[in-house]
């Protein structure tokens, strides 16, 4: 009995150990070294999730790389069973204007305040102040 009790902490405390430079490869990855079955992710744009893990800290930077993949990085993560589960978002610290400006939806604004100023301007100028 004491032996099944020993190899089952020795394993325990062997996996426990994650691999913090663990490859994400296609949907696979394996972040405790010598794991038999790894890691499953699974996720898009705006999540991920990684199955067969001891707690969320482990699977954080293979969740890190697949948000990485759309400009993104884990904004927040949580852990249920074997689980992971992982948000991808931006991090407005370093969001910078190009970024911003590539997005479809801030192009059509500025478009809108454009002509709507390009429109008003002979309306509003009095002719006599310098629009500087």
């Amino acid at each position: 009995m004491h032996k099944i009790i020993l190899i089952t902490f020795l394993a325990l405390l062997l996996g426990s150990c994650a691999n913090k430079d663990a490859k994400l490869v296609g949907d696979t990855s394996n972040i405790y070294p010598g794991g038999l079955l790894g890691q499953r992710i699974n996720g898009d744009d705006n999540s991920v999730t990684i199955w067969n893990l001891w707690n969320a800290r482990d699977g954080k930077p293979v969740a890190e790389q697949h948000c990485r993949k759309y400009g993104k990085k884990v904004i927040s993560m949580s852990f249920s069973n074997i689980t992971g589960y992982y948000k991808c978002g931006f991090d407005s610290k370093i969001v910078n204007a190009k970024e911003i400006f590539k997005d479809e939806l801030v192009q059509s604004s500025v478009s809108i305040i454009r002509k709507c100023i390009i429109e008003n301007i002979p309306k509003y100028d009095d002719l006599r102040s310098d629009a500087k």
